[in-house]
């Protein structure tokens, strides 16, 4: 989004900044990070929500009601034929001796 980039290129000088600095704190550089964190995550958030506009879903809020309308493994694969088995596992070598 174009109203994003302005303030992730200022970060991003920020940052550069930060790690040409070879006196840089820590604390300096975990707030450039954390400020390119947030940055990054705002526009991931606004590409979801586009597209999830542009499909005709409206993004679920809650964790709840995505893994509920996830289909479990069982409706993902409906054709495929499972067989469930207890098996041994036998060492050769001892059963030699």
């Amino acid at each position: 989004p174009a109203d994003k980039k302005d303030p992730l290129e200022a970060a991003l000088g920020e940052a550069k900044q930060v790690l040409e600095n070879q006196d840089a704190a820590i604390d300096e550089l975990k707030a450039a990070k954390e400020k390119l964190v947030e940055i990054l995550q705002s526009i991931g958030q606004d590409i979801y929500q586009s597209a999830s506009a542009e499909s005709g879903d409206a993004p679920s809020e809650s964790a709840d009601s995505s893994e509920e309308s996830e289909p479990t493994q069982a409706e993902a694969v409906p054709d495929e034929d499972v067989v469930d088995a207890d098996f041994e596992v036998v060492d050769e070598d001892k059963k030699k001796n």
